[in-house]
């Protein structure tokens, strides 16, 4: 990897050697006339003293121009955008086999922006950066160099196999939204092409800004089915059922919503596989985006009904869906009183407060939160322990174990506290008469399962 740091520093000293020649030139001058003459005239005098000003002047504009001319980037430490072209450029001209182009988008950096600040968000696409600088020197990749395009948009020239780019950019997409930077999640895409595509670097880019924004998932891997699932997504083909859950401390109830991806080619896709798939492309913003508004279409909201949807907890932290919901719900006319976002999470999310603070800002709205999967294995303590949430949902292996001693001791500890905490709990998977007369003697809220009541197509 080409280093754009040494590069800069390469200019900034041929620029501090245009500054230091001339007046190496006039001491040498002074010099010569003294040992010539031993003696300085006021000729002498005032030739040094116009020589003395030209060169202020000379150093003023030298030092102007020094920060004018500069290579990096304001931000992050790697060419700014018109050096890169002028490097890439150049490099075309000399084309040698597997030369290629990749444009790398940090595609959430907008909302880092829009959420956490200018400066936190500086600081994140500054690591970022480097955590990809790293990766491209670890793996070998050679001969490269990268600038800043525009945004979080970064070029990249590298002398690689195409596939073996590929392959080394699909893990790193991977790796960095796994691990985070400062706890916060981290999506990229990429693109990339030949560099002999054309002569002209305009038409490459192009090329590279269409695939990367109109096809943002064509170098993940996706097989022909996850493919479809991810087109059905998009154009929102969906059916809902509802199944209810019942109050057993009244008569009230809520209903859950059971989407079911219908797709051409391999019939209709269920919630669990559908989701995994969205999780593993990138795709729960999308996902839940578009579950909301057409189950919200389709679906008249009675006086007394609330409805429960899960939602990763990737799509609540983020800015665009927030503001998504508060469109919608002023548009259509939707009290965000009679919905329940479910959600869990199996990693904890580290930056927990400011995951609080965004529960908050949602809770303001009237929207209303539960943890599901409560008693799995995920993060459901730590979240139940830092975030304002309204309801517990437990996990489908409290209904299976239900009849174990410790379960039941443990169960109704939980119970208990949730109803001193004014949390509301919930258990699914009751499929029989045992299950549901554990519930009741162990101070349960909500009952749901298929002891209580089917699933109901909407």
């Amino acid at each position: 990897m080409k280093n754009a740091q040494n590069v800069e520093r390469s200019h900034r000293f041929k620029i501090a050697f245009k500054i230091a020649l001339p007046f190496i030139v006039i001491v040498a001058f002074l010099l010569y006339m003294f040992f010539k003459t031993n003696n300085i005239s006021s000729k002498d005098i005032i030739l040094f003293t116009l020589l003395t000003f030209c060169y202020i002047h000379f150093t003023t504009y030298m030092i102007y121009q020094s920060f004018k001319d500069n290579v990096l980037d304001s931000v992050v430490d790697v060419f700014h955008r018109k050096k890169i072209l002028e490097i890439i450029s150049k490099k075309i001209k000399k084309y040698h086999k597997n030369d290629n182009l990749i444009l790398l988008n940090f595609k959430n950096i907008d909302d880092i922006f829009q959420r956490y600040g200018l400066n936190f968000g500086d600081e994140i696409l500054r690591k970022g950066v480097e955590k990809l600088i790293y990766f491209l020197e670890k793996n070998k990749i050679k001969d490269s160099v990268i600038g800043r395009y525009s945004g979080g948009y970064f070029l990249i020239f590298a002398n690689a196999n195409k596939a073996y780019i590929t392959h080394i950019l699909n893990i790193f997409s991977k790796k960095i939204q796994n691990d985070g930077i400062n706890d916060i999640e981290i999506k990229t895409n990429f693109a990339l092409v030949n560099a002999n595509y054309s002569k002209d670097l305009k038409n490459s880019i192009n090329f590279l800004l269409n695939d990367i924004n109109g096809n943002e998932y064509s170098h993940n891997n996706i097989n022909e089915y996850e493919n479809e699932v991810c087109k059905s997504i998009d154009d929102s083909n969906f059916i809902f059922k509802t199944q209810k859950i019942v109050s057993l401390n009244d008569d009230s109830y809520l209903y859950s919503v059971v989407p079911i991806l219908k797709t051409n080619n391999f019939g209709k896709i269920s919630k669990s596989i559908f989701m995994n798939i969205a999780n593993k492309n990138g795709y729960e913003i999308t996902l839940d985006k578009n579950i909301f508004s057409e189950f919200f279409k389709k679906v008249t909201i009675k006086e007394n009904e609330k409805f429960i949807l899960d939602v990763s907890a990737v799509s609540i932290r983020n800015n665009t869906f927030l503001n998504f919901l508060k469109d919608f719900i002023e548009k259509n006319n939707i009290d965000p009183k009679k919905i329940i976002f479910e959600f869990n999470e199996h990693e904890i999310y580290t930056h927990i407060k400011r995951f609080d603070e965004i529960i908050k800002m949602y809770k303001k709205l009237g929207f209303s939160f539960a943890i599901s999967h409560f008693g799995g294995k995920n993060s459901f303590f730590t979240y139940f322990l830092n975030l304002k949430v309204d309801y517990i949902i437990y996990d489908i292996s409290i209904s299976k174990n239900y009849e174990k001693e410790k379960v039941k001791n443990v169960f109704l500890k939980f119970n208990e506290i949730c109803k001193k905490l004014g949390i509301k709990s919930i258990i699914k998977f009751v499929e029989k008469a045992e299950v549901l007369e554990f519930a009741k003697e162990n101070k349960v809220d909500f009952v749901q399962g298929f002891f209580i009541e089917k699933p109901k197509e909407v």
